[in-house]
Formats: C-alpha cells, sequence, structure tokens
C-alpha cells in the first residue's frame, strides 16, 4: 500500500511537471478506493481498516502524498462518491453521513 502511494506522488509530479493544469484522485465508481472506503468490503484488521479513518488512511496517505510531490498552487481534485447505493444489511455501505465526516478531516 505503501509503495502506492508513494507511486501516486510520482504520478502527479510527472503530470505537474508535463504541464497539466491539475490532477485528480478518483474515489468513486467502485474503484479500489471505493472498496477500502466500504465497510462492506474492506474487512481489514490492519491500518487500513477498522473505523473511517482506519478505511481512508490510503486515501489520506495518497493526497497528503501527491501535495507533497506537486507545488502549493498545483490543484489536487478528489472525486469521492456520495454514496456507495449499495444495499446492504445494516450499517455496511458507504453512505453520505460518510462522506462528510471524512471531508471534515
Amino acid at each position: 500500500m505503501e509503495e502506492l502511494v508513494a507511486e501516486y506522488g510520482q504520478a502527479a509530479r510527472r503530470v505537474m511537471e508535463a504541464g497539466f493544469d491539475g490532477v485528480m484522485i478518483h474515489g468513486a465508481n467502485g474503484y479500489l478506493l471505493c472498496e477500502l472506503l466500504s465497510r462492506k468490503f474492506n474487512k481489514r484488521t490492519d491500518a487500513y481498516g477498522g473505523d473511517i479513518y482506519g478505511r481512508a488512511k490510503y486515501l489520506l496517505d495518497m493526497i497528503k502524498e501527491v501535495k507533497a510531490k506537486t507545488s502549493p498552487d498545483f490543484p489536487v481534485i478528489l472525486r469521492l462518491m456520495g454514496s456507495d447505493r449499495i444495499p446492504s444489511q445494516g450499517d455496511e455501505g458507504w453512505g453520505v453521513a460518510d462522506s462528510i465526516e471524512l471531508c471534515k478531516s
């Protein structure tokens, strides 16, 4: 996981150096970031699982690394799902309240 975070940072640096206006981290539509955020799919017991902050660790580390590898005025945009809209039993999915909580951190 740490290696992937470092690779995202290097990719963002290359995007900036190539002259693009910004970079977007895609955390929607069922990609890996969505699966890690969801209680339904993320059953990890390490630092990348558990509560909302554990499940969001990969995403938050990625944002921090991307910002560290680019300039302060280089836009880093996050596309985050508001809800995974996956019917689940109990409180297993990712909902609007989770998105709001994560955005506050």
